[in-house]
């Protein structure tokens, strides 16, 4: 039995993705508290880190329509 065979409950297995590669998009946003805005130097800095390690940035809000929530202008 490997870690990706365990069962999860009766009759129910676990089910793993992928590793992420470079390349790959990764989705962010802030549910409903706009900490891209109060805290503005750490988001910045954990979007570029993202970035450094070659991954694409996508931005979006909880709305699910990709809304940002009071995204500051430049910032996407």
């Amino acid at each position: 039995m490997t870690a990706g065979d365990r069962s999860v409950g009766i009759g129910r297995r676990i089910i793993r993705p992928g590793a992420l590669q470079r390349g790959d998009a990764i989705g962010i946003f802030t549910p409903s508290y706009p900490a891209h805005v109060v805290f503005r130097d750490k988001y910045l800095h954990g979007r570029e880190a993202l970035r450094a390690l070659g991954f694409r940035v996508i931005e979006g809000g909880a709305d699910g329509e990709g809304g940002r929530r009071g995204l500051p202008l430049g910032l996407s």
